[in-house]
């Protein structure tokens, strides 16, 4: 009988996690599903950059930021970093940002910043876009 339930409850575990591939990285620490479905914790802005250049222009500021950046997938085109709390003390320092980078067109690309607390979303866009657009050959498309 207790197995039985064990079997029940494994089942359940992987169809919540619709795969048994996300349920690793959810375990692991690494997923990035919730940060992909945030809505209200996201802010875009526009690099006037291709995909490469923008993507390595952000790593740079979050790393002269002190920031620990945890995942690093350009192929993917998102990265992931901690310890805001440096910089923003309502988090704490295991909040997680997410930065998407979607080309938008010829020498554009589109980065989203996200995180589930809305309010470090705001700052670390700001902070980020700023910092972007006083970089010698990047700029901020105007919003």
């Amino acid at each position: 009988m207790k197995k039985a339930w064990l079997i029940i409850i494994c089942l359940g575990l992987l169809v919540q996690a619709c795969s048994p591939i996300e349920m690793g990285r959810r375990v692991a620490g690494t997923s990035i599903q919730a940060l992909e479905k945030e809505e209200k914790g996201r802010v875009a802005g526009i690099v006037l950059a291709g995909m490469d250049e923008s993507y390595a222009a952000v790593k740079a500021v979050l790393k002269d930021r002190l920031l620990y950046i945890y995942l690093d997938t350009p192929d993917k085109g998102y990265m992931t970093a901690m310890w805001f709390d440096r910089l923003f003390p309502q988090c704490i320092d295991t909040t997680e940002v997410g930065f998407f980078f979607k080309e938008s067109g010829p020498g554009r690309t589109r980065v989203d910043v996200v995180s589930l607390n809305s309010e470090l979303a705001r700052f670390a866009a700001e902070m980020l876009f700023e910092a972007l657009d006083q970089r010698e050959g990047i700029e901020m498309m105007e919003q």
